[in-house]
């Protein structure tokens, strides 16, 4: 349900006689910090001498966990595919069969790899998608960073805030002393690093079968 305040503010007539006290109703002392705000305006009549603005406090969806997208987590399976075939290359089409993914939603990961010259993709009967780096430069924070756009893991180290405390509250120093660790964890980690049990991701992607009956 909304929690709703109405105050009354002058008319351009009020305004232009000079400054007085206006009539209005008390604020929501405690308005959640999940909510946003609606406002609306009324014009000034006959019976009603002032404007009226009518402000309203919606409930916002609530970020209970910190999950990364799937573009991520699909990039890195691209990127393991890649890795651990034997020309480091193959096609959206196999890669999508072999992690039982759609080819859409791959199709827009290759793209964001190309252009940022981790893969490079080329269309055509005998095209695909190849590393065009050594996996050992690769790094999973440089990924992550490819495929993601939102790292904060509490609002008050996103972009806005509604948080009341926002700036007088010590723990988002806590949180970003965090996130800087779990970021330089990925950083030290390759490709090669989480690529490097070739045999079992042959085996698991069915590769193998497919080496075979080439």
């Amino acid at each position: 349900m909304e929690n709703t305040t109405r105050a009354s503010v002058p008319s351009p007539a009020d305004l232009r006689a000079g400054p007085g006290l206006l009539p209005t109703e008390a604020p929501d002392p405690d308005p959640p910090a999940s909510r946003g705000y609606k406002v609306a305006i009324g014009g000034a009549t006959a019976h009603r001498p002032h404007w009226v603005i009518q402000v309203s406090f919606l409930p916002l969806p609530m970020e209970t966990s910190m999950k990364h997208t799937n573009q991520a987590d699909f990039a890195l399976r691209v990127l393991m595919y890649l890795r651990a075939s034997s020309e480091r290359r193959g096609s959206v089409g196999e890669i999508a069969i072999a992690h039982r993914v759609s080819r859409n939603h791959l199709d827009k990961v290759v793209q964001r790899l190309a252009a940022a010259g981790i893969v490079e993709s080329t269309r055509g009967r005998a095209g695909g998608v190849r590393l065009v780096r050594d996996p050992s430069t690769i790094t999973v924070g440089e990924v992550m960073r490819t495929m993601e756009s939102d790292f904060a893991v509490v609002e008050c180290l996103g972009p806005v805030r509604y948080c009341r405390i926002a700036g007088v509250c010590g723990a988002r120093d806590v949180f970003s002393r965090a996130l800087d660790a779990y970021l330089s964890v990925l950083d030290s980690a390759t490709l090669d690093d989480i690529a490097a049990n070739d045999q079992g991701l042959r085996g698991a992607l069915g590769m193998t079968h497919r080496a075979r009956d080439l």
